[in-house]
């Protein structure tokens, strides 16, 4: 009787021990899917996450960046000047943010003013995004060309110590009534202006501007505001009645000799803009 009762309980021992084994195997076999189903998941997520936080519309990215917004005028300001005021502060400013825009959006700005601020993908940004852009005014930032510009509604440019290398984007831009650039880096020359049908005022001052050749290519009189200039023999070819030439005094300081020669050519030299 004791034989049969230990044979029992063996067997019974051994039966309990098995069904945990295969209950454990169950949960493990369940659990495996569960877990793997769980990282899918999480990725989904971060997926998701990422796509709406995306900036989609300009108050959005305003929001995002620090930059401001004002509808009223359809532009976009930033500066990096230390400010307790919305539009300063902008250390940077990632274009590709802008180019990510769907073109309703892009559409909407019309000025696009920025000062000191870095902007982050500008070599890659191509201005023709902003099709109805009417205003460009960019001063102390990293910008050394333009692109695009040409195929915008821009009709006043204003580019303000910038290290800006060539300036040839500005001969198509036909709508243009004012053209401002101070490049803190030389220009050779300047490029072919008979297009420019709608300018009243052009300012070229560079480090420096080494010629004036191409100047003769103005179909209209102009305003001619100039800075630092090598070789001012081009203007022998130029009515002096069509050009009003400004040269703030500290220019006039710097080089007499090439002021003398201007006026010796029978033209006039303003010390500031009307």
């Amino acid at each position: 009787m004791r034989l049969q009762t230990n044979l029992i309980m063996s067997l019974l021992a051994t039966f309990v021990l098995c069904a945990c084994q295969n209950s454990r195997v169950e949960q493990e076999t369940v659990s495996v899917p569960e877990k793997a189903g769980t990282i899918v998941n999480v990725e989904q997520e971060k997926v998701s996450e990422s796509v709406v936080s995306r900036p989609s519309t300009l108050e959005e990215i305003a929001k995002a960046t620090g930059a401001h917004w004002i509808n009223e005028y359809k532009g976009i300001y930033m500066n990096s000047r230390r400010r307790d005021r919305v539009g300063y502060n902008v250390e940077s400013f990632d274009m590709q943010m802008l180019a990510s825009l769907p073109e309703s959006e892009l559409s909407r700005i019309k000025n696009f003013s920025v000062r000191g601020t870095e902007l982050i993908g500008w070599d890659e940004f191509d201005l023709s995004l902003l099709k109805n852009l009417e205003e460009l005014d960019i001063d102390y930032t990293n910008v050394t060309h333009i692109r695009g510009l040409d195929e915008t509604a821009v009709w006043r440019v204003s580019l303000g110590d910038v290290p800006l290398r060539g300036i040839s984007t500005i001969s198509g831009l036909k709508k243009a009534e004012e053209i401002w650039i101070r490049s803190t880096e030389a220009i050779d020359r300047l490029p072919d202006l008979s297009k420019l049908t709608e300018m009243y005022r052009l300012s070229i001052q560079a480090n420096p501007l080494k010629s004036l050749d191409g100047i003769e290519s103005l179909q209209r009189p102009v305003g001619l505001v100039l800075g630092m200039v090598n070789d001012i023999s081009a203007l022998e070819d130029v009515n002096p009645e069509d050009l009003a030439i400004v040269m703030f005094p500290e220019y006039q300081e710097e080089q007499p000799e090439i002021v003398e020669k201007i006026k010796e050519m029978g033209f006039e030299i303003y010390e500031d803009v009307d």
